[in-house]
């Protein structure tokens, strides 16, 4: 019985980024290529955010307001979920 593991397929995305970049680049261009990528998933994320926000209808007062009492007690939000659930 053969126990060698299986290599790994490549996501689309993972090719692309190994065509795209097969040189060496500079920690300068590195750098650049981090902060776009950041800057893209933060943007869906945001987005997401902002979806699930608009479904539940809920605003970003709401949600401080939310943060910040479960900030203040978190015991007793703790509590008040379990007793949701239930």
């Amino acid at each position: 019985m053969d126990a060698t593991p299986q290599p790994r397929r490549l996501t689309n995305a993972q090719a692309l980024l190994l065509n795209l970049f097969d040189r060496d680049l500079s920690e300068a261009e590195l750098t650049d290529i981090r902060q776009v990528l950041t800057r893209h998933f933060a943007k869906k994320a945001e987005d997401e955010a902002e979806r699930i926000m608009k479904a539940k209808v809920q605003s970003a007062r709401t949600i401080e307001q939310d943060t910040k009492a479960i900030n203040e007690n978190r015991t007793s939000y703790r509590q008040r979920l379990r007793s949701d659930k239930s």
